[in-house]
């Protein structure tokens, strides 16, 4: 290694050139240089993924590393045992990009410009504060002692003096009780938290200036930890406190309790101040400003002999002295232990920001990561907050490392300890096992205890006694997913880490319960005093936890909020209701048995068979195991799930199945969703199977099958309604099937000779299948144009069990001779620009179609949820008469992109969490600026993004209007970007997209887990200015009479004389709206924009017209028709509207029923 420099200059450049972050540095005396350590946590992964090319300009945010999804590479074991943080390879330091950490990113530049944006500005946010604070300093000192007296006596005489209610936590203190309290000034007043090291943002609800009040040691004794007696004092001291305050400054300030963090244990007094002058016109006006009154403990108050996890200081009036050992309150324990450390972690954080100069800026992305996936140091909020995240921090600048060293340097910048802060969330389990910062000082014993544990043992605290088993493992989640993201290259990470909120609890959770428990009572006499609702919640997510096993990720218990109260009140109970959020494993998630121990394991299957009552019962296997199990009766995962979480819940905790209710169960019933689904889907695909058999047995075809390939959403198990084989309704749909020939010089060298020649081809596989199958029946069916050099025919071939097939050729001499055409500058231009569609229908169909369909089907079979979120989703779009303009293969691939890139979150396990993610993916797409791109193969360059990227900017160069490309959506097979959007979205169809996702996703948001899905499915009528209403009855009648057989019986409208009745109906091209549809289409192009119903039940067409046909001079060839504008001179003319609707009537004949002017009487 080279000699390190002597002065700081040539150390700033030395670091600039060495990878220096594998080093600790610390100034000394002799050597102010010297290297103290390596990080042990920041060492190279033993397996890599091959080295990419990088930019000249890589920083820290570059040298990301993805080998954590590398199936190959072992996973390595988190030791907790002093050896530091080890991860696999978040970031590579041994890469040549190392010694550029600190280089310019996008990331680290959208970082940068984030902090300043959001950084409050204290001067200006609390101008005059500090006055306020002396103030009320001066108020408390001066208050006067007075003796120790009986607490039931001055409680008495003190409520009754000044109105004020003593915040007693529950059990309030006996009457009888031999105790007594005193008040002496306390020993020091100090304002500690986020004001002190100044990580407020702008982004806060509140902001809260904490000051602690210290009491004095002589006010106590040395048993005062037994039995609540700390407490009492504590808030004898603070109700006295009070009403000094009030007596001198009540009329100036608003006053009242809270508790701190919302632990029962700790009301506090909430000071709300006159709002500012110099903050009435800023936007910090809109916060909750207030100052907290904190009274705490003198440092070494209790010995911590007395206080691990594993004592008992709530005496019971129990006489078993066996059931008094095993009742531990390490909650109790734990906030007893935490009200001395309040001025000594403010010493450790503010010596945290002195020496690492990112310090407050790495809290400030702590906060705001945090505070946009819901958590905070409240326990309704997770326990985890911006004072743990700083705490742990500032401890692994100082600890943390091997053998007591040092895990993080204080020469990383602000993004540098966020990520490694986030690295460090995601590999430790704080519930496995119990996680202290110096091991060395702690024994892994005394600290244990059934929560989750993050163990500061220089101050004997555990970090983490708020929080819950299923908040630390959701915690954990988000940091793996956080994780995830800053390692994918590919992904956007700026906005997903820090901007995309993810607290709303059906975007979060597969399946998200409410819990009610009418009696709590039984709960207000357990030893550890978390309240009521938090033992019902721990109950509950005990129970959960076991009965759901492996069929869930994640079993999180959030407590309701707790409120607010006045002096003269008492603390409002917490409501008795709990909400349970589940993410489902997807391999396990459908599994519909319990499957228990052997019967010859006689310990555990008693055990089982104590759990699940009298449903657990023996049963013998195909392969001769003989095992416990419990078998449901519901078939789909949510129902699953709620009979679990009933059956349990009522079993172990009494509660009837009322009080156990699934939210959101509307938004998953809005289409007809079934356990028969996937095997409907199943079988029209093996339905496919047959029919290339049958196809591939044809004898001597004049060209040898290369391959068939399905390209319908039925065989992709995409579409809306699940495949129907063997049932039909009016119409039938078939499964569309391409048909390719190996390649040959038979074909004719002329576009037109081909499709005819396409014709014959359909006609010859017609006579040869009929002839060999009496089950089948076919009938040459032709597209909607003149005959010319696009395909002109199709076979639909129906089988006797109501399988149907469409059936089309492709010829590759077709897209050669189209090619060639295109480029013949001899053509005119009409004939080029004609050859050019085609080639694009042709690439569309041939090429591009049969791709989609084996990558959707693909990841459907992969990705248990994708199925029936892609046909939400299609729904919504229908819903919302958007599908006549989006493709539903576009459709399909905006849900696929929330599944392969679903950060923040996981990938979704449920078609909950995928539609209302779908949306947020939707809401959020600038697509004016970014292109969506979903690397399907998994084999997509830095260089081919950045080309696609370079696409779109070139396009909205050349057409900034976007009259032409508005969307780019690129494949690994199609990195163009353009097939999917060739015929739509036009600009105004993707703003209203944008739009209806956005007011979709506002309304989960403000409704949360009481989502009425109903309204998401509502088209905004008003927003049209036509609407035009369709009879059913003419629709009905048209699809009967063109799904019937020309030679057929004819239908009638009564059964009993419905000679057709039984029969299965022809396949159709369209539909009569379609067909109706893409009339009107054809012939006002230029007036109206139709927005057709795509779903089934939906009769209404509406139409806008078109924003550009404004009031213009008369002139020859005007594509409207218009009339004359009486009030303007000249010439001028406008769009007769009243005709063009006339028109429309007179086409639409008994198919339209009323024509309905928005916002007008008339019709």
């Amino acid at each position: 290694m080279r000699n390190m420099p002597e002065n700081q200059t040539d150390c700033q450049t030395f670091r600039k050139f060495t990878p220096t972050t594998l080093f600790t540095v610390r100034r000394g005396a002799r050597n102010p240089y010297r290297l103290i350590a390596p990080l042990p946590w920041l060492q190279p992964p033993k397996k890599f993924w091959a080295a990419e090319k990088v930019a000249a300009t890589a920083s820290f945010d570059t040298a990301i590393r993805r080998n954590t999804m590398d199936p190959g590479s072992k996973r390595r074991k988190l030791d907790h045992d002093g050896q530091g943080i080890r991860h696999k390879s978040l970031i590579d330091f041994e890469s040549r990009d190392a010694t550029r950490l600190s280089a310019a990113s996008t990331f680290v530049l959208k970082t940068d410009e984030l902090l300043k944006e959001t950084k409050l500005d204290a001067a200006a946010s609390f101008k005059g504060l500090d006055s306020q604070l002396h103030k009320i300093k001066s108020i408390i000192d001066s208050i006067e002692s007075h003796d120790a007296t009986p607490i039931h006596d001055a409680s008495v005489k003190f409520e009754k003096k000044h109105r004020i209610t003593i915040p007693y936590p529950e059990p309030k203190p006996a009457k009888d009780s031999n105790y007594k309290v005193a008040f002496a000034p306390p020993a020091q007043c100090n304002v500690v938290g986020s004001y002190v090291s100044k990580t407020m943002t702008k982004s806060q609800e509140r902001l809260g200036i904490d000051m602690v009040v210290q009491m004095p040691q002589s006010l106590f004794q040395d048993k005062d930890y037994l039995d609540m007696r700390y407490f009492y004092r504590r808030a004898y001291y603070l109700a006295y406190i009070a009403s000094k305050v009030k007596s001198e400054i009540g009329d100036e300030i608003e006053m009242h309790y809270e508790l701190l963090h919302e632990n029962p244990l700790l009301p506090v007094l909430v000071l709300r101040l006159p709002q500012q002058e110099a903050s009435k016109s800023s936007k910090t006006s809109k916060h909750d400003t207030h100052i907290r009154l904190i009274p705490c403990a003198p440092d070494d108050l209790f010995p911590w002999s007395k206080l691990t996890p594993t004592s008992n200081n709530i005496r019971t009036e129990s006489t078993d002295p066996s059931k008094k050992a095993q009742a531990s309150t390490p909650f109790y324990n734990s906030t007893l232990n935490a009200e001395k450390t309040f001025i000594q972690y403010l010493r450790v954080i503010t010596n945290a920001k002195n020496e690492c100069a990112a310090f407050a800026e790495a809290c400030i992305l702590g906060r705001i990561w945090l505070q946009q996936r819901g958590f905070g140091s409240a326990i309704s909020r997770g326990g985890f907050g911006h004072f743990e995240w700083a705490a742990m921090i500032a401890l692994l600048l100082k600890t943390g490392g091997r053998n007591g060293q040092a895990a993080l340097s204080n020469s990383l910048s602000a993004t540098e300890l966020f990520k490694a802060a986030i690295q460090f969330l995601s590999t430790t389990d704080f519930t496995k096992k119990a996680f202290a910062f110096n091991s060395a000082k702690a024994a892994a014993e005394s600290i244990k205890e059934v929560g989750p544990v993050l163990f500061d043992p220089t101050r004997q605290l555990n970090l983490l006694f708020k929080m819950t088993a299923g908040s630390a493992n959701y915690l954990q989640m988000c940091a793996k997913s956080t994780t995830e993201l800053l390692a994918d290259e590919a992904s956007q990470k700026f906005d997903s880490t820090f901007i995309t909120k993810t607290d709303v609890p059906l975007q979060v959770f597969d399946a998200v319960l409410e819990i009610k428990n009418p009696n709590l009572a039984k709960y207000a006499a357990t030893a550890d005093r978390r309240s009521e609702i938090a033992d019902f919640g721990l109950d509950a997510h005990r129970i959960l936890q076991k009965a759901f096993g492996n069929r869930a990720q994640l079993v999180q218990v959030h407590l309701p909020s707790r409120k607010q109260w006045k002096l003269s009140g008492t603390c409002p109970s917490a409501p008795a209701t709990v909400t349970v959020g589940v993410i489902f494993e997807l391999a396990h998630m459908s599994r519909q048995m319990e499957h228990g121990p052997p019967a010859e394991e006689q310990k555990d299957a008693a055990r089982f068979r104590q759990f699940w009552g009298e449903k657990a019962e023996l049963r013998r296997f195909k392969d001769g195991s003989i095992l416990e199990c419990v078998e449901w009766t519901s078939k789909l995962p949510l129902e699953i799930c709620q009979e679990i979480a009933q059956y349990a819940l009522n079993r172990h905790l009494k509660l009837s199945p009322d009080n156990v209710y699934v939210v959101g169960e509307s938004l998953a019933s809005a289409i007809d969703i079934s356990n028969m689904d996937k095997p409907a889907f199943d079988a029209a695909r093996r339905s496919f199977q047959t029919f290339e058999h049958d196809i591939r047995s044809l004898d001597e075809l004049p060209l040898q099958i290369r391959q068939l390939s399905p390209v319908s959403a039925l065989a992709r198990y995409a579409s809306v309604e699940a495949p129907l084989v063997g049932f039909h309704k009016d119409t039938v749909e078939p499964i569309d099937v391409n048909l390719y020939f190996e390649q040959s010089s038979k074909w004719p060298e002329n576009l037109t000779a081909i499709q005819e020649a396409k014709i014959e081809f359909l006609l010859d596989i017609d006579r040869r299948l009929t002839s060999a199958h009496d089950n089948i029946k076919s009938y040459l069916g032709r597209e909607n144009r003149d005959i010319g050099i696009s395909n002109l025919a199709y076979l639909d071939i129906l089988y006797d069990n109501g399988a149907a097939f469409r059936l089309r050729i492709h010829c590759d001499l077709e897209e050669t001779l189209l090619e060639r055409q295109m480029k013949n500058k001899t053509l005119d231009h009409h004939t080029r620009e004609e050859a050019e569609q085609a080639g694009l229908r042709f690439n569309w169909l041939f090429n591009i179609l049969p791709l989609h369909t084996q990558t959707i089907a693909t990841y459907c079979t992969r990705l248990p949820a994708l199925s029936p979120t892609i046909r939400l989703v299609k729904h919504w779009f229908a819903a919302h008469k958007l599908t006549g303009h989006i493709s539903e293969e576009l459709i399909e691939l905006f849900v696929l992109h929330a599944f392969m890139q679903p950060y923040p979150w996981l990938i979704p396990s449920s078609v909950t969490t995928g539609f209302l993610r779908t949306l947020v993916s939707l809401s959020k797409w600038d697509w004016r600026e970014e292109p969506l791109i979903l690397d399907t193969a998994e084999e997509l360059t830095m260089d081919e993004r950045g080309a696609i990227q370079t696409e779109l900017e070139s396009w909205r160069k050349r057409d900034p209007n976007m009259n032409h490309t508005v969307l780019v959506v690129a494949t690994s097979y199609d990195q163009t970007g353009l097939s999917y959007t060739q015929d739509g979205p036009s600009k105004l169809i993707a703003g209203r997209m944008t739009r209806l996702a956005k007011a979709a996703c506002k309304l989960v948001r403000e409704q949360g887990a009481r989502l009425d899905a109903a309204p998401l499915f509502e088209p905004a009528l008003q927003d049209y200015d036509v609407l035009i209403h369709l009879s059913s009855k003419a629709l009905r009648a048209v699809a009967r009479e063109t799904g019937s057989d020309a030679v057929a019986p004819r239908t009638s409208q009564f059964r009993n004389l419905n000679g057709a009745a039984g029969r299965a109906p022809l396949p159709v091209r369209a539909g009569p709206v379609d067909v109706l549809v893409e009339e009107l289409r054809r012939v006002y192009e230029d007036t109206l924009v139709f927005f057709p119903g795509g779903a089934a039940d939906d009769s209404t067409i509406a139409a806008l017209w078109n924003p550009r046909l404004q009031p213009s001079k008369f002139r020859a060839g005007l594509p409207y028709n218009f009339r004359g504008v009486e009030d303007e001179d000249g010439d001028v003319v406008e769009v007769n509207r009243t005709a063009v609707l006339l028109e429309i009537a007179r086409i639409g004949g008994a198919l339209i029923k009323t024509i309905e002017v928005v916002g007008e009487d008339d019709e």
